[in-house]
């Protein structure tokens, strides 16, 4: 028996007032995903803005607090979460659960649960994800005009694909006989849909007002023909819950009825969305809302062990959402202007060459994925996909489309900083760019956080200048200046031993008939700094660095949660990075780490 109006709990009522304002904001102008009732319109407060990163005016990529100091500071600095520092203390005082939320799903969770949903193949065309710290995940997306009417073309073009193949006789065996028992049919297939859209069972209100979209849309249907009646309905039913904000949304408000000190925990639903979102940007599967609905995710334990299943049960996913993570995580993007190699400079570079190396991009992700997701193995395994494409790139020879597994010279090669997609990113169309490359080691890799530079910086002098000898001879001389030095000097240490390779990402020993000078170093960081030979010894160096291991773990989390981790997430964080240390730094332990901590399992209900 659903509750009368005085009895509505004031979850719903804080749930009505969210999913009216999302409405709203659909209709009119753009929203962010994280759009609560402030504390004087429900008895649950909640602080969208501390939940919302988009709304910042940093470069995305970047952590808003920490830079690199200027003159006269000898260290980067990274105040972070507070959980960065290997050696340091976390503030456990400052530790809490984040507040609550409404998150949009990104485009490709929302692919995934069509996908689930109606077990179809076609292809649902949504805008890109606008991007926060690099990733997609971003928990403070955007609902947009654009975003509402690609759904909204979406959900038309996928209702009228089901309307054509249903079999009225799934949902009741007399559905076809009159109006009235084909409505107790539709009334079967809302609980089945909508419940499985929504992922929870719904209340009576919710399938009374989708039967009377029901009713509406049948009206459509041809006078007379009972089956083309029902398909109508269902057609308009099925739109409207592909439009409906509790199918475009996570709602993570928690349990009103069990707040403690300002704290509660997520709902059992809440719990399993959240989890099978972050494990597989996928909705629930049948065993995981069975486990909700039977109270069985009440236990961290519990939690861990539904992840594991999922992990085990969905590998193409969990595979297909690691391939996003490390491409956003090291801005891999083909798109670039980089990309545009200059032929002349590179006669190898061919449209054909980069579509390739994309493909060799995820392959490589894929088979880190299978063999065990080792931020080890990211960072140092020497082998990749090759075929008659890609394969001179490495002075091999492929005969064929078919890409295959390859052994490299491991004294050439060490993990994905050495693949053509990182260093053919990170270089301009006619050459290599040691700076953009140790930005990206500073940025990316060990979590701290680079200025932009001072206005009227003069740009590099082009590669037809012969007054140089290599590119690295190019740079040292263009930021010689002790105003440029306040940054450089950290950044192109970890830029150079990346030397060795060209802008297309071809090994190299000489550039312009001069001998290459990888030489380089890690500076910056807690407990790291070293001095280093060249990108083979840099990057093992980095796979051992406990500030790197604590700056991945930091990655993960902010893909995971798409926001910025906060002072308040600093016992997560460094419970987690603890954890997946101790299982030989597996993404996979670190993931399921997050999943049993406080961020993941609570929220605030104070301002």
């Amino acid at each position: 028996m659903s509750p009368t109006r005085g009895e509505r709990s004031s979850r719903e009522v804080r749930i009505s007032v969210a999913l009216a304002r999302l409405y709203a904001c659909w209709l009119s102008t753009a929203c962010t995903g994280e759009i609560l009732p402030s504390p004087s319109e429900s008895n649950r407060a909640s602080s969208p803005k501390a939940e919302n990163p988009a709304s910042s005016s940093t470069e995305p990529g970047s952590s808003p607090s920490s830079t690199v100091p200027g003159p006269g500071s000898d260290a980067l600095s990274d105040p972070g979460s507070g959980a960065s520092d290997p050696n340091g203390a976390v503030d456990t005082s400052k530790c809490a659960p984040p507040p609550s939320r409404i998150v949009r799903l990104s485009r490709l969770e929302l692919q995934n649960s069509i996908a689930d949903l109606l077990a179809t193949k076609q292809t649902v065309d949504l805008p890109d994800d606008a991007k926060f710290l690099n990733f997609s995940s971003n928990a403070g997306a955007l609902v947009t005009p654009p975003f509402g009417n690609a759904l909204k073309s979406a959900a038309e073009a996928l209702a009228d694909e089901f309307r054509s193949t249903v079999n009225p006789s799934q949902f009741g065996s007399d559905c076809t006989t009159s109006d009235a028992s084909a409505r107790s049919c539709a009334t079967t297939f809302i609980g089945t849909y909508a419940r499985k859209a929504f992922r929870r069972p719904l209340a009576q209100a919710e399938v009374d007002g989708l039967l009377a979209v029901y009713d509406a849309g049948r009206e459509t249907g041809t006078d007379g023909d009972v089956q083309d009646r029902f398909k109508a309905g269902v057609d308009y039913t099925l739109r409207a819950i592909l439009e409906s904000p509790e199918f475009v949304y996570r709602i993570e408000l928690g349990d009103p009825n069990g707040v403690v000190q300002g704290v509660t925990s997520l709902t059992p639903y809440e719990v399993a969305s959240s989890l099978s979102y972050l494990l597989t940007a996928s909705p629930p599967d049948d065993t995981l809302l069975a486990a909700a609905e039977a109270g069985q995710l009440a236990a961290a334990e519990d939690v861990e062990a539904q992840g594991r299943r999922l992990l085990s049960a969905m590998p193409d996913r969990f595979a297909a959402l690691e391939r996003r993570f490390v491409r956003e995580w090291l801005s891999v993007d083909f798109t670039v202007p980089a990309w545009d190699k200059n032929t002349e400079v590179y006669p190898l570079y061919s449209t054909a060459l980069k579509s390739a190396i994309d493909q060799e991009t995820d392959l490589y992700i894929d088979d880190w994925v299978a063999q065990g997701p080792t931020l080890t193995g990211l960072l140092t395994r020497s082998e990749t996909f090759v075929n008659s494409v890609n394969a001179p790139l490495y002075g091999l020879s492929a005969t064929g489309d078919v890409m295959s597994k390859a052994a490299l010279d491991p004294m050439q090669r060490s993990g994905i900083l050495t693949m053509p997609a990182f260093l053919g990113t990170r270089a301009h169309s006619d050459s290599s760019a040691p700076i953009l490359r140790g930005i990206s080691i500073v940025r990316d890799v060990m979590c701290l956080t680079i200025p932009p530079p001072p206005p009227n910086v003069p740009q590099l002098p082009p590669i037809t200048d012969t007054s140089f000898t290599t590119t690295r001879d190019r740079v040292e001389k263009h930021v010689a200046a002790a105003s440029c030095m306040a940054c450089h000097s950290h950044i192109n240490p970890l830029g150079y031993p990346f030397e060795n390779y060209d802008g297309l990402g071809s090994y190299r020993t000489k550039e312009n008939g001069y001998d290459v000078d990888p030489s380089g170093a890690i500076v910056g960081t807690a407990s790291s700094d070293q001095p280093v030979a060249n990108a083979i010894e840099l990057t093992r160096a980095l796979a051992n660095s406990v500030d790197v291991q604590d700056c991945f773990s930091r990655q993960v989390f902010r893909n995971a949660f798409g926001r910025q981790d906060t002072a308040g997430d600093a016992c997560s964080v460094r419970a987690a990075a603890e954890a997946y240390r101790a299982k030989q730094l597996d993404a996979r332990e670190l993931l399921l780490a997050l999943v049993k901590s406080q961020t993941f399992a609570q929220r605030s209900t104070s301002d």
